[in-house]
Parts: structure tokens; sequence; C-alpha cells
């Protein structure tokens, strides 16, 4: 009862309370990397912003140098305004992206549920990791690094993005699908309570939607024994859903609210049913 996608150990809990438990040993140390990871990230970018404010004589100096041998420069303060917008820009989704990742994690260990950790955030820096992987590919093939010069800024530029990429390919290959699959585990296990939930009420619905008709459930002992012995003399090539009164109360049901059922079991392909098709199909999921 639970995605084969995840370890063997845990395929048989059914709840996330029991889940829950194995939060200290088995899921914690993730969560706890994947902080730092982007905790280092976030000094890193934040390290640059106030290097590039603090050292605007040196980056324009780096700026010339490594544009001398374009035919069109342009100038340096544009480059180092708009490093400073782009920066700005950085350290402020990089706030927003934190703050929210942090109050994710505080949702989820108040309501001892992964399914409140925030996938957007998560998504983005997985985005920005293949991002950075590319472009830093990209400038190995163009040579880039070579004409950095020897300006201190194009040196601590350099290992910031070599730290930066390492950083980025822990998230990419490790953590991001470790992560990713303990949440989808909590929302799993929701998510077949839910259709347990719903296919029981269901029956009772369907037990006591014709409460003037025969039902196998009311009837008495010798009621059922009698329609057993009488099922026992059909033929053989007659289906035994068919004389299944639960069947025989979907298949009065309206179209539209089969339809409506089979959404909500997600059934896939009900719409190009047949009306019977259908309702034996609903007959046999919900009859367990």
């Amino acid at each position: 009862m639970f995605n084969q996608n995840w370890n063997e150990k845990y395929k048989n809990i059914k709840t996330t309370e029991e889940l829950w438990k194995h939060e200290k040993k088995d899921f914690r140390i993730y969560f706890i990397l994947y902080a730092v990871a982007i905790t280092l990230l976030s000094l890193i970018w934040f390290t640059w912003f106030i290097i590039i404010l603090a050292a605007k004589d040196q980056y324009l100096s780096l700026v010339a140098e490594t544009t001398k041998d374009m035919k069109q420069p342009g100038n340096p303060i544009d480059y180092y305004k708009a490093e400073l917008i782009q920066q700005t820009f950085y350290a402020i989704s990089l706030i927003a992206m934190n703050v929210s990742y942090i109050m994710s994690i505080f949702k989820s260990y108040k309501n001892k549920n992964f399914k409140y950790i925030s996938s957007w955030v998560q998504l983005i820096y997985y985005a920005l990791a293949i991002w950075k992987v590319i472009g830093f590919i990209v400038s190995i093939t163009q040579n880039s690094f070579v004409g950095m010069g020897n300006n201190y800024l194009s040196i601590i530029s350099l290992v910031f993005n070599i730290l930066s990429l390492l950083i980025f390919m822990v998230i990419i290959f490790f953590l991001h699908g470790k992560l990713n699959k303990i949440q989808r585990a909590f929302k799993y296990i929701e998510y077949v309570k839910t259709m347990e939930e719903y296919q029981k009420a269901f029956m009772e619905n369907i037990r006591s939607n014709n409460p003037f008709g025969p039902s196998t459930f009311n009837a008495d002992p010798a009621s059922n024994e009698e329609k057993n012995k009488e099922s026992k003399t059909q033929s053989t090539k007659t289906d035994d859903y068919l004389n299944s009164e639960n069947y025989k109360k979907i298949i009065e049901l309206p179209r539209e609210q089969l339809n409506d059922i089979a959404k909500k079991l997600n059934v896939f392909g009900y719409e190009e049913m047949e009306k019977e098709e259908l309702a034996k199909l609903i007959y046999n999921i919900t009859k367990k």
C-alpha cells in the first residue's frame, strides 16, 4: 500500500503518524543538509553583493580589462549598474524563498507531516542548479575564465562560482530527489486514506439510497440463503455482478452522477465508456 519508488521498509505504512516516527532517524538529515546547502548559497550571493558594493573601482577595472578586446566594449559603469540590479533581485528573491521554506519547515514539524514542505522553493533551487551547471559548462567551453585577469575580484568570482556549482550539484543529484520522495510519501498516504474514506461513504450511500427496494445488506439470513441457492442455478454465462443489489443501484444512477463518481475514483477514459461498462467498473472498485 505504498508507492513503489519508496524504500522497501516503508511500503506497509498506512498512516502519516506511523511514517513520522521515522523523521528523526531517516528524514531529518536530508532537511538539515538542504538547509545548510541553501544557507551557504545565500551567504555566497550576499557576500558577492557586499563585495561589489564596497569595491566599485576594482569592479569597474575588472570590467574594463575583460571587455577591452571587444569591438563595442561599452561603458563599465553600465555593467556595474546592471550587476547591482541583478544582485539586488537575487538578494530579495533569496530572502523570500528562504523565509518561505523555513515557514514550511515549521508548519511541517507543527503538524508532523512533510506534505507542507514548500515545493516551489525546491523547484526554483533545482532550476537554478541546472542553470548554474549549464552556465559553468558553457564558460569552460568558451574559455571565459582565461581572460579574467589578475584582479582579485575575478579570483573571488571564480571561487564563488566553483563553490556554488558544487553545492548545486549536491542539490541536483542527491537532496532534491530525497526530499521529493519524502514529501510524496506523506501525500500518498493521505491520498489513499481519502480514497478509502470516499469509497466507504459511497458504499454507505449505495446501501441507503433505495430503502424501499430489496437489499442484501438488510435482508434476513433465510432470504440471503435463498438468494444464494437461486444464483447457483443461473446460467454460467451470467455475470455475478448483474445480480448484485449494489450494481443495480449504481446502474440506476444518472450518467452525470456516474461521471462524477468516476472522476473522484480517478477512472481513466470514463467519458468514452458505455453506461453499463462504467457502472460495472465502479461496482468492482467499490465492492471491496
